[in-house]
């Protein structure tokens, strides 16, 4: 037990890291480059409308068939959809002369669907993988609406 809990902290832990820098990398390049804010608002729009299909896609009898978890999964895969469009708006002369008042929530916003979109894909690829490996139909990694809420606060 004390074992096992150790293995999935240190696993848990280096997949934050893992994951922090990856957002800290992608929120410099989305300020600095044009040609990567360009490519990650693409992306952002492409991540946020497979996050809806998969959320919708689900039958109500699957991990995602009740609107307690569908509501704030959907929420956040509009917010990703509206940093994607963020990113569009984004010119580097322009981002230097706005106040950091309007330049701290547009960092947020887009540290937040950057770390969501992270975490939902490793969730998403743990449940596959997990799927797969499985002879028996089991139940899936994320089956309630309290790990749901979980790992969107772990994604903030």
């Amino acid at each position: 037990l004390v074992f096992n809990g150790s293995v999935s902290g240190f696993v848990g832990v280096l997949l934050g890291i893992i994951i922090s820098l990856i957002v800290n990398c992608t929120l410099v390049e989305i300020s600095i480059s044009s040609f990567f804010s360009l490519y990650f608002g693409v992306l952002f729009i492409a991540v946020g409308v497979i996050i809806l299909w998969r959320i919708f896609s689900q039958e109500a009898g699957d991990g995602m068939g009740s609107t307690a978890k569908r509501k704030p999964l959907a929420a956040f895969a509009l917010l990703i959809i509206a940093s994607g469009l963020i990113c569009f708006t984004l010119e580097q002369k322009w981002y230097r002369g706005i106040s950091v008042v309007v330049k701290v929530p547009l960092y947020v916003t887009l540290g937040t669907s950057v770390a969501f979109a992270l975490t939902f894909s490793v969730v998403d690829l743990v449940n596959y993988i997990l799927g797969f490996l499985q002879v028996a139909v089991a139940k899936p990694f994320i089956e309630s609406s309290s790990q749901v809420y979980m790992v969107l606060v772990a994604s903030l």
